[in-house]
């Protein structure tokens, strides 16, 4: 099971063109744990373009209606 309610944020804003960005989090091709490496290539690669990137991992309890909102991409696994 995942949570679906990220990436279909991100689908709306790549369909709806709002912000001259790179959307990375979609339903046709969500950002999960098993592709953050290839993602943080390709992240790497467009340095110059802004971009949108919103995951689909499920989240605690405490966190159920809240956006968190960064200027940096990172998890556990980068931030060492």
């Amino acid at each position: 099971k995942g949570d679906s309610l990220g990436p279909m944020l991100g689908s709306f804003f790549e369909n709806n063109n709002l912000y001259d960005a790179i959307v990375i989090g979609t339903t046709n091709n969500p950002l999960s744990y098993n592709k953050l490496e290839q993602m943080k290539n390709y992240i790497d690669s467009n340095k110059l373009k802004k971009k949108i990137i919103i995951d689909s991992a499920l989240g605690n309890s405490m966190s159920i209606g809240k956006i968190y909102i960064s200027k940096k991409f990172y998890s556990g696994r980068w931030s060492k």
